[in-house]
């Protein structure tokens, strides 16, 4: 793949972490990188992670429309339409990689958007935390053309040390990705539920943490249960309130959406629960700030330690 001009629109917690592999992938392969953020004040803190020969969009997301490979990385539909429409405007015979999470009608309609124009458009949501993204291990899901797949996996490669692949219906790929975080959202409602019993009788939650992590071993539990047991629910390194609500209510839609209504209880709970914490501390924190709720309807602090301040 040498000489392979790539991009990336989004440079928040994960598309930071990515942008860095793919930046030393095009300079050992006589390739480029150039990103995009549509605050461009995030280039200055990336800078030194990325090293030399990236090119920084100044102006908006079509100046990555030259590029034969465009990953995208952004909050919600919204933002992934936009992008999406305004690349396609301009590229021709590009392979759009969109890393978003997404509700999977919103999939079909880009992959529809991005053919009409002569690109291509994969549904490719990723699992694992941004640490996992720096590690070079998250497990990349990924639902579209195959020739398109074909043509990106090696980029893949490069971060991910797995590759799940739901065929070329592109639905599927995030239908797939709400799955995989209606099971995390569900860890982190039983972690709150347990922890806010153990604060409530006294038991020593590191000890508790102890048991987690020898009993079930996995980074869900550790890292969802390191945050609730201490209380400390910053959203650098993780997931904020904003888009676990935006993921819970996508979860508890897609059957529907799909044809298929299915009751998911655990899941409005953990909403309800959601909802109520952004109440309590504001939208920008960990969305397993929700334990805040359990502990407040125990008849304790909501919080252990004092958060930060809300943005307004």
């Amino acid at each position: 793949m040498a000489g392979l001009k790539i991009a990336y629109a989004g440079l928040g917690n994960m598309g930071e972490n990515l942008s860095v592999h793919l930046a030393n992938y095009a300079r050992a392969n006589g390739g480029s990188l150039t990103v995009w953020n549509r605050s461009k004040g995030k280039y200055d803190s990336v800078k030194a992670e990325l090293g030399e020969g990236v090119t920084y969009a100044a102006g908006d997301v079509d100046e990555l429309a030259g590029a034969d490979v465009i990953f995208v990385s952004v909050l919600n539909d919204a933002a992934s339409t936009d992008v999406v429409t305004r690349l396609t405007a301009k590229a021709k015979g590009a392979v759009i990689v969109d890393q978003s999470s997404l509700n999977p009608k919103t999939s079909i309609a880009l992959e529809q958007l991005a053919a009409k124009s002569g690109n291509a458009y994969l549904a490719a949501p990723v699992f694992g935390r941004p640490d996992a993204a720096k590690a070079g291990k998250l497990i990349q899901v990924v639902a579209g053309n195959k020739d398109a797949k074909a043509k990106v996996r090696p980029l893949f490669n490069i971060f991910a040390r797995a590759v799940l692949d739901l065929g070329e219906e592109v639905q599927k790929g995030n239908t797939l990705k709400l799955m995989g975080n209606a099971l995390i959202l569900g860890v982190i409602e039983l972690l709150a539920e347990t922890y806010a019993l153990g604060d409530a009788l006294d038991i020593d939650p590191s000890v508790f943490q102890q048991f987690i992590d020898l009993f079930f071993p996995t980074p869900s539990y550790g890292a969802y249960g390191n945050k609730i047991g201490k209380g400390t629910f910053g959203s650098a390194g993780g997931f904020r309130l904003e888009g676990g609500l935006k993921d819970a209510n996508n979860i508890l839609n897609v059957g529907a959406d799909l044809g298929h209504p299915v009751n998911l209880p655990t899941i409005a709970l953990a909403k309800e629960h959601m909802e109520r914490a952004v109440e309590l501390g504001g939208i920008d924190m960990d969305w397993s700030s929700l334990s805040a709720v359990l502990r407040e309807r125990a008849g304790l602090e909501p919080f252990k330690v004092k958060q930060d301040e809300p943005k307004q």
